[in-house]
């Protein structure tokens, strides 16, 4: 069945009244509410959202207790809806057990209301802009849709690539809207964008390291932040953020003493199921991160086991 890509799910109206929509609240969350944000990418909202609730309850209460938010941005949402054009139940469920049951906010965001968020830090179009052209020029992904909608588009490209014209019109809006309406079934936009995202992100003055979260099971997606992120000069870096796969965000989990049952582990690991699943880390006696296969009932046990191991991703 071909995609169908829609900025707002036919079941939009089951979760509008549960989540943030309105730019300034969410600057408000954003900047000043929350000492951490963690962004959903499609494939982890999907798993977690197919968890038992009491497992699911693990991974929520975490987010929580780091007094954390939860951010879905529309392109991520077009793409949680892209089957028949409207939410699975169980993401419509998993967003409310979020809200009514843990009091987590999670917030839509459409990725131009940046522009709001950035609005309380800087005065000038032009200085909130200039972060989006330098996100977008160190991206520099050959065959993305975002080159393909510059390539076909002067304007934003005269602004983007040869920074011209940054102090006129509302190029945050007509940069992202562009580029989603030009999404395709095989692209990565999804995650293209929440790079770009983020890489603004990091560069608001006065926050911490460590922020501004992704959450992703998909490896090429985290060599698309983490490429963005190191090809930006280290005068020039912004804060640092932390790219969690659910091994990583489970072992951060368990150090913290929140979760020991190796089943409800196990279960975790494998979205609910039990099987093998890759990681990137370090056992005792390696140097390198290396690539490693676990069943997950296997690798449960070694992660309840203080410093066995190391999981980087």
């Amino acid at each position: 069945m071909a995609a169908v890509y829609l900025e707002k799910p036919k079941n939009w109206n089951e979760i509008e009244s549960k989540v943030t929509t309105e730019p300034d609240k969410i600057a408000r969350a954003l900047l000043y509410t929350y000492k951490k944000v963690f962004f959903y990418d499609t494939c982890s909202f999907r798993g977690h959202s197919n968890l038992l609730p009491d497992d699911a309850d693990y991974i929520i209460r975490y987010i929580k207790q780091e007094c954390g938010v939860v951010v879905i941005t529309r392109c991520i949402l077009m793409e949680l809806a892209s089957v028949s054009g409207e939410l699975n139940l169980q993401y419509i469920e998993f967003i409310k057990r979020m809200v009514d049951v843990h009091g987590v906010e999670v917030i839509v965001m459409n990725e131009e209301d940046l522009f709001e968020v950035l609005s309380e830090c800087f005065s000038t179009a032009e200085c909130i802009n200039s972060y989006l052209m330098w996100a977008v020029r160190m991206l520099g992904v050959p065959t993305s849709t975002i080159e393909m909608t510059l390539a076909d588009n002067n304007n934003l490209k005269r602004k983007l690539k040869e920074g011209k014209g940054l102090s006129t019109g509302n190029v945050f809006a007509d940069f992202f809207k562009a580029v989603r309406n030009n999404k395709t079934q095989s692209d990565n936009l999804g995650e293209e964008l929440l790079a770009v995202c983020l890489h603004i992100l990091s560069h608001i003055p006065g926050e911490s390291d460590y922020k501004y979260n992704m959450i992703t099971e998909d490896k090429g997606a985290r060599a698309v932040v983490s490429n963005l992120f190191e090809k930006t000069k280290t005068q020039f870096s912004g804060r640092k953020i932390v790219i969690y796969s659910t091994p990583r965000l489970i072992k951060t989990i368990v150090e913290l003493n929140q979760i020991s049952d190796i089943e409800s582990i196990a279960r975790i690991l494998g979205m609910g199921k039990i099987c093998d699943v890759k990681i990137y880390g370090t056992l005792p006696n390696e140097f390198q991160t290396t690539e490693h296969t676990f069943n997950t009932v296997d690798l449960a046990r070694i992660i309840v086991i203080p410093n066995r191991i190391d999981i980087r991703f």
